[in-house]
């Protein structure tokens, strides 16, 4: 029993998860001797004692315990979300500004009952705007309490910085040396160069690595395709002929380029591929990896782009041939 249980309570170490309640159906042996590991603990000082006594690194992240979970519900209504004053005044330091911060954060969604992919629809980034121009910025509480009780702070701090920025699109030369003259200056502050262009975060981060991204010579694509002929995916050994490349480069360019390919076929499409790639499509759905797969000559990102250049643009054609008679 103590075995089976060990392999299920390892994983939850650390990830900060007291497994206490698998102590029920525990035998009282198998509870004393679990009872010797951090996570059973029932207080603070038998934890602290645990730790001490503990010559392995595997059990060193402290679960927090009922009194402590209390005594920062209890800090938190009294000083307000002062989260440095509360770790100094209250916990002694031991536990710092950001883990009772992360701490509270949890156990809002908890209590709110707010699941982590909490889509966003259309009238609810109404209600978030209406709520910044009521409210104005930093008061997400009011703005969770009067328009989104159904999402959390978090998750509405992180939307706003999204959807206040509303300039999308092709990046023009002059925001490229924008970007890139206040990066040399400032270093990457990805937040305050979105202020200062009006576009999100993302995209910002997302175009500085694009720009100063190395292009690629035909020798190293020419190289790409005959290592990989000569060596299939050992990476390890096509590294050795990329020494300027980080992996995760050309494994994307790769991805992304068909002609490195040597396994697969590049140019005109044939009739057999298009109906294999149809059959596939009705069974998998847009799966590409899958679709791929039973193509056998292209690779998923062939099948994609073929699938919505000729076969989704010519459906929505004759839809509209059909609206029109």
């Amino acid at each position: 029993m103590l075995r089976r249980l060990d392999i299920y309570i390892r994983p939850f170490f650390s990830r900060r998860i007291c497994a206490n309640h698998f102590l029920r159906d525990v035998s009282k042996e198998d509870t004393q001797r679990l009872s010797s590991f951090r996570c059973f603990s029932t207080t603070r000082d038998e934890q602290v004692e645990a730790a001490e006594g503990s010559s392995s690194n595997l059990y060193d992240i402290t679960p927090w315990t009922l009194q402590e979970v209390e005594e920062l519900f209890e800090a938190v209504e009294k000083h307000g979300r002062r989260w440095t004053y509360i770790s100094k005044n209250h916990f002694h330091s031991k536990r710092p500004a950001s883990e009772l911060k992360r701490k509270w954060i949890d156990h809002q969604n908890i209590k709110d009952n707010v699941p982590y992919h909490n889509y966003w629809t259309a009238e609810e980034d109404e209600k978030l705007r209406k709520g910044v121009e009521d409210f104005g910025t930093g008061k997400w509480k009011k703005i969770q309490e009067n328009f989104l009780p159904n999402k959390s702070e978090n998750q509405i701090v992180n939307r706003w910085l999204i959807i206040s920025k509303t300039k999308r699109g092709k990046w023009n030369k002059e925001e490229d040396q924008i970007m890139l003259d206040f990066i040399e200056s400032n270093g990457k502050k990805w937040n305050e160069v979105s202020h200062i262009l009006g576009r999100p975060s993302a995209d910002v981060y997302r175009r500085y690595h694009l720009i100063i991204r190395k292009p690629w010579t035909e020798h190293e694509k020419k190289m790409l395709f005959d290592s990989i002929k000569t060596y299939g995916y050992d990476w390890t050994k096509i590294m050795t002929n990329f020494p300027d490349r980080k992996l995760v480069e050309v494994k994307q360019y790769h991805n992304f380029h068909p002609a490195t390919n040597p396994n697969v076929k590049v140019g005109r499409w044939t009739l057999d591929e298009v109906e294999r790639l149809k059959r596939s499509i009705e069974v998998n759905g847009k799966k590409w990896l899958l679709v791929a797969k039973d193509v056998g000559s292209r690779t998923n990102c062939q099948c994609q782009a073929y699938w919505r250049n000729h076969i989704q643009k010519s459906d929505e054609k004759a839809y509209r041939l059909v609206q029109i008679e």
